[in-house]
């Protein structure tokens, strides 16, 4: 796989749970506004690939190593986590994006916060590994 977008999750806001409980979770860089951290998760060391994601190829998100098939993404998701860290992972498997800078992953059970910190990675399958 190639990975496209890396960040190290540092810190879950103390309100994260709670979004993950409505199965949502939402990222930001650790320059977000004091306001907002409470309720993300708190990654740094961004290095990205800046071009923009395909619409027809597929993609991966993976967080200290728990993975999920991307189904959708927003319009501004891909700027937004790039020049921001700002990502609003949706767990429901979407085909169609909730909102303007929403990430919709396969899966309808979020994981727990104490396993989020760590590693978090974006890749782009490729045909040597089409395993997940």
């Amino acid at each position: 796989m190639k990975v496209l977008f890396s960040a190290e999750v540092v810190k879950a806001g103390r309100k994260v749970e709670e979004g993950l409980l409505n199965g949502m979770l939402i990222t930001f860089s650790d320059r977000a506004p004091e306001d907002y951290l409470d309720y993300v998760l708190v990654i740094k060391d961004i290095v990205y690939d800046a071009a923009p994601l395909q619409k027809t190829a597929d993609y991966v998100l993976q967080i200290n190593n728990q993975t999920w098939i991307i189904t959708c993404w927003g319009e501004a998701a891909w700027q937004n986590l790039c020049e921001l860290g700002h990502m609003t992972v949706v767990f429901d498997g979407a085909k169609k994006p909730l909102a303007y800078g929403s990430l919709h992953v396969n899966s309808h059970c979020p994981p727990s916060v104490n396993e989020l910190i760590g590693p978090l990675k974006i890749m782009r399958k490729t045909n040597e590994n089409s395993s997940y």
